[in-house]
């Protein structure tokens, strides 16, 4: 909560108008904080991003699967910690990196478009 503040100014103004005081962050504190929408992404991502970031800050886009693709912004730091989460769910299932693998997901018939 402390970096957000620091050097988020969307999330700095949440934090101050929730009343919250980081010093002593309690989860009765942390409820205090109204639940970010998607619409508050889309608004305000700019001024929500940590653009100096060590390591970078990178943008991201969702596959728009609600309709509309969000696109956010993220640091190195995540991105590695993303990528290590993944690695290590698939080594509890027996996959490996390098190894073979297939992903299924469902999508709607009329979500699908022939290609031409």
């Amino acid at each position: 909560m402390k970096s957000a503040k620091e050097h988020s100014p969307w999330h700095a103004k949440r934090i101050e108008n929730s009343a919250i005081n980081p010093e002593n962050l309690t989860f009765d504190e942390f409820k205090k904080l109204p639940t970010m929408t998607r619409a508050d992404i889309q608004q305000h991502g700019n001024e929500m991003a940590w653009h100096d970031v060590p390591g970078g800050c990178f943008r991201y886009t969702t596959g728009g699967s609600s309709g509309q693709p969000l696109i956010f912004n993220f640091g190195r730091s995540r991105q590695a910690s993303d990528a290590a989460g993944r690695i290590r769910a698939r080594r509890w299932w027996g996959v490996n990196v390098g190894d073979p693998e297939v992903y299924l997901w469902g999508a709607p018939l009329n979500s699908i478009k022939p290609i031409e």
